[in-house]
């Protein structure tokens, strides 16, 4: 018994010591965040540990009806000459199993997103994913199993060097065609470079009306804030010419 009991009290001290380093991390983080909310004249929400910070400006890319849980921390929030930019860590539980969208699966995901509103922008709704060796192999797994048929490949105009072999872009619906101009003034070929060269730290784009999403690496090790925050600033500033 008293061996059980000391083997108890060893895993409940190890368990408390781990909670206490990954809270003295958060809080390091926290931190971090909140000077660099003060370094470029923005706010910062931390948010609640299980709830999260309110973000509305989310609601339009997650609209489909999912069994899992979505919330969002750690929020910077900052403007520049009429641009909103809205940085977030987003978090997704794994599916619960529970799912009627027989096409949907997930896990959880832990990763950083930048929302950008420009009011008077009209952006073709897009998705801009990492370019996958087996894409197309997938595709046709994926159709004979009984998903739905993804949207085909567009052809960016004027791609630059590396561009279409570091991702493609597709409509964000199946029932969408853009128009090959808009699609051309959204990726310029200053935004195809821009893009390339964040491959590093960026995933992906998605764009919805006035907004675009852009959508970091999941590598929970490393947040990249001011790193997705520069490029949207960057973007922005192509945007307008």
């Amino acid at each position: 018994m008293r061996k059980f009991l000391r083997r108890m009290l060893g895993i409940a001290i190890a368990l408390g010591v781990l909670l206490g380093i990954g809270l003295s991390v958060e809080w390091f983080r926290r931190q971090g965040l909140q000077s660099l909310a003060k370094e470029v004249g923005g706010t910062f929400e931390a948010g609640g540990w299980l709830e999260g910070a309110p973000l509305p400006e989310a609601e339009r890319f997650d609209v489909r009806p999912r069994p899992d849980t979505i919330t969002y921390d750690n929020v910077v929030r900052m403007e520049r000459a009429g641009a909103r930019f809205a940085a977030a860590r987003y978090h997704r539980s794994a599916n619960s199993g529970k799912s009627t969208d027989a096409t949907y699966l997930s896990k959880a995901a832990t990763y950083i997103e930048v929302f950008v509103t420009l009011p008077e922008a009209d952006f073709p709704e897009l998705d801009l994913w990492p370019r996958m060796p087996m894409s197309a192999l997938s595709q046709t797994m994926g159709t004979m199993i009984g998903f739905p048929d993804r949207p085909s490949p567009l052809v960016v105009p004027q791609a630059v060097e590396c561009f279409n072999a570091t991702f493609e872009v597709r409509a964000a619906s199946p029932t969408q065609k853009p128009e090959t101009a808009a699609v051309a003034r959204f990726l310029s070929p200053a935004v195809q470079e821009q893009l390339v060269r964040s491959r590093e730290f960026l995933f992906g784009v998605r764009t919805r009306g006035n907004m675009v999403c852009l959508q970091a690496n999941q590598k929970p090790a490393h947040q990249p804030y001011r790193e997705m925050l520069t490029l949207a600033e960057r973007l922005v500033v192509i945007w307008r010419r």
